[in-house]
């Protein structure tokens, strides 16, 4: 013959299951907020100002033109890792980021702007800074992984039409 459990053990064993596997709102809220922190913002070109604050960086100027164009200046300096190489396109040096240099993103109406793909606004200095043998990489077509301190980063694009990152370098790091 079997034994039931007596009636409080099994009231005890379902309260312990339900409190488990319920979530209270102070701990839903937390899981929430850390999700925000990590989720990347999207900034709407649009609505920047003169002086606002992106991540790290403060704009030094916003020109935007609806359906036209736009023109945004952060100031800050800071390092970016990445593939140094040749643009196709131009022929200038520039930096494939092996992340977003922004902790947001920005949109441009209903284009979201990739961060990541920059130009160096003074090559010349990248140049003098690389190895000959990094140099010669370039030159024959190749890229080279860098860590590159660099500042102020500019972004500038035209409405249904191509746009542009730039930086200006600061020195190699590694």
């Amino acid at each position: 013959m079997k034994k039931l459990l007596p009636i409080p053990f099994l009231l005890l064993l379902i309260l312990a299951f339900a409190c488990n596997n319920t979530e209270n709102s102070e701990s839903k809220e937390a899981r929430n907020q850390t999700i925000e922190q990590h989720r990347p913002q999207t900034i709407e070109l649009a609505q920047v100002k003169d002086g606002d604050k992106i991540g790290d960086f403060r704009v030094e100027e916003i020109n935007y033109k609806q359906n036209d164009s736009y023109l945004i200046k952060l100031l800050g300096d800071f390092n970016i890792t990445g593939k140094v190489e040749r643009s196709a396109m131009d022929g200038v040096l520039s930096i494939k980021a092996s992340e977003s240099v922004l902790s947001a993103k920005l949109r441009f109406q209903d284009i979201m702007l990739s961060t990541d793909y920059i130009e160096f606004r003074n090559e010349d200095n990248l140049k003098k800074a690389l190895s000959d043998q990094q140099w010669k990489q370039i030159r024959d077509g190749k890229s080279i992984s860098l860590t590159v301190r660099v500042k102020d980063f500019h972004s500038m694009g035209k409405f249904q039409s191509e746009y542009m990152n730039s930086v200006e370098f600061v020195k190699v790091i590694k």
